[in-house]
C-alpha cells in the first residue's frame, strides 16, 4: 500500500492491533480463495488439454490431414481460435457456444467488480474509523 515509503507514525494499542489482525485474516482469506480459483483453472485447463489431444488424434485419423499441414498464417488462426475457446471453457467454436461464454464471464466481472467496490466501502469505513479512534484518544489524553 505504501511501496518504498515509510509507514504513517500510528498508536499501537489493542484496538489498532485488532484492526490490523482483522485486515490480515481477510487478506489471508481472500489469497486462500484465489489459491483455490488458480488451482481449480489449472485442473480445468489440463483436462480440456488432455480432451483436445484427444480430439486431435481422433480428427487426425478420421479426417486425414492434420493441422501441421495448414499454411502459417492458417495456423496462427487455428491456434487463436484453440486459445479463445480454452480462456472462454468451451468445447466448440461455434457462435452459439461464444454467446453464452462471454455473457456468463461478463457477469462474473460484474459480480467481481461489485464485490471489490463493497470490500473497498469496508476498508474506507475501518480507516474512518480507526482514525476516528485515534483523535478521539489523542484528544482524551490532552
Amino acid at each position: 500500500m505504501f511501496d518504498d515509503k515509510a509507514l504513517p507514525p500510528y498508536e499501537v494499542n489493542t484496538r489498532t492491533v485488532e484492526l490490523l489482525c482483522q485486515l490480515a485474516e481477510w487478506n489471508e482469506a481472500r489469497d486462500k480463495d484465489l489459491t483455490l480459483v488458480i488451482e481449480d483453472q489449472k485442473v480445468k485447463t489440463a483436462e480440456i488439454k488432455a480432451e483436445a489431444t484427444y480430439l486431435q488424434e481422433l480428427l487426425s485419423d478420421s479426417m486425414g490431414p492434420s493441422y501441421t499441414n495448414l499454411s502459417r498464417m492458417g495456423n496462427t488462426y487455428l491456434n487463436q481460435l484453440v486459445d479463445s475457446c480454452l480462456a472462454l471453457e468451451i468445447k466448440d467454436s461455434s457462435l452459439t457456444s461464444y454467446i453464452p461464454a462471454v455473457n456468463d464471464l461478463s457477469s462474473k466481472l460484474v459480480t467481481v467488480e461489485s464485490n471489490n467496490q463493497e470490500l473497498e466501502l469496508e476498508l474506507i469505513n475501518l480507516r474512518k474509523k480507526l482514525t476516528n479512534a485515534l483523535v478521539l484518544e489523542k484528544s482524551l489524553e490532552q
